[in-house]
Formats: structure tokens, sequence, C-alpha cells
């Protein structure tokens, strides 16, 4: 074998160990999840300026409820979230993101388009004992420009039992040139860890999620 087919051999032996086994192929991502409402108290933390967040702890199984406002309009808010290269910004357990498939249009006023399919690889690390998991989820996304913008998402494969999720914009009651933003995700992280503790972990990160919205959109 001569030096260059020998320096191939490694190079993707090397790739081979480095990259998570993953075939991920395209699922259909499960149904779109409700907007969820306000109660009266989480609705007077938003009018405070407040991002409110609601734990619910189920065995493994951790979901989280999370709303706030932001001084933007609707459609520079959805498409905030839409673009994948912002996600480490407000959650910054994710290190890496590979694009596996990419079926959305770009952000364009004159086509009117919000959203499309996208299959995307996620590395996440966690502080010790939880650690590193790797894996794929499928996010659909649509809205109506000026009026409302919806992002889910669905686990496709990986190293954790259950992800799914969603972004739900829509122009805030009292100031329509204002957004209120919906988050809710809803995980089993694969792991021994008692749940309730794994949720303290991740829930000291979710107000983060619309906190630097405001940072990055705010004018």
């Amino acid at each position: 074998m001569n030096r260059s087919l020998m320096a191939l051999s490694v190079l993707l032996a090397a790739v081979t160990v480095a990259l998570p086994a993953f075939s991920a192929t395209r699922k259909a991502v499960r149904s779109k999840p409700a907007k969820f409402e306000l109660s009266a108290s989480e609705w007077g933390n938003v009018k405070e300026g407040k991002v409110t967040v609601r734990h619910v702890n189920k065995g493994q199984v951790n979901e989280f409820y999370s709303a706030g406002y932001v001084k933007a309009d609707v459609d520079d808010v959805f498409w905030y979230y839409e673009d994948h290269t912002n996600t480490p910004k407000y959650q910054n357990a994710i290190k890496k993101i590979s694009v596996e498939e990419d079926k959305s249009p770009k952000r364009n006023a004159a086509s009117g388009e919000m959203g499309g399919y996208r299959r995307l690889m996620y590395q996440l690390v966690l502080p010790w004992p939880i650690g590193t998991r790797n894996f794929a989820l499928d996010l659909e996304g649509q809205g109506e420009p000026g009026k409302a913008g919806d992002i889910w998402w669905s686990f496709n494969e990986g190293d954790i039992d259950e992800m799914m999720g969603s972004y739900v914009v829509t122009p805030y009651p009292t100031n329509r040139k204002w957004s209120l933003v919906r988050y809710w995700v809803m995980a089993d992280m694969n792991t021994w860890i008692p749940g309730w503790l794994v949720g303290f972990v991740q829930g000291r990160t979710i107000p983060n999620v619309i906190e630097q919205a405001r940072k990055d959109l705010e004018k």
C-alpha cells in the first residue's frame, strides 16, 4: 500500500471513531403540539418582564413550559429560532450541530414562506454524571408572516430515549410589535441519574432560551 492510501486509511479510521454511528433518515414529525396556556400567575410574571418556567417531572421524563416576551416582531423572532446556528447561544450545553438534511426556505420577504423540514444532529454536553449525548431531531417550521410562527421537533435517533418540543411565536397581546414566545420541551436523557436531578440541571438553562433572544434582537 502506498503512502497516500495508508494516510487515507488512517484518516477514515479516525473519522469512524470520532462520529456517532447513526444512520438517521427522515421520519414523520409527530403531531404538532398544541400551544400551551399560561396560568394567571404566569401571565403576571410575563407582564412584569420575567421569563416564566413551569417544570413537570414524571420519573425519568422532564417537561418544561417557558414563556416571555421579546421586543421584536414575530417574523424576526421566528427566524431567530429557525436559524440553528443561533441555538448554541441560548442553549450553551449544545456544543455541535450538523445538518443532515435541510428543505427549509431561507428568509425571503418576497416569497412569504416560513419554515420547512430539517434534520439536525446535536452533541449535548451536560455536567457529570450525565455527560455527553449525541442525537438527531426532525424539525418542522411553519408560519404566517406578521401573525404567527411555529417550530416543533421530535426525536429521530441517538443515545437519548426521548426529545420533543416546540417554539410558538405570536404577537404580544398589549403590543403587537413585540412577540410572545412559548417554549416547550420534553426529554428523557437515558441515564441512571434520578429524573428530578436531571431536571434540576436542565432547568437552570431554560430561561436563557428567551433571555438570549432579547439580547440579540431587542434594539
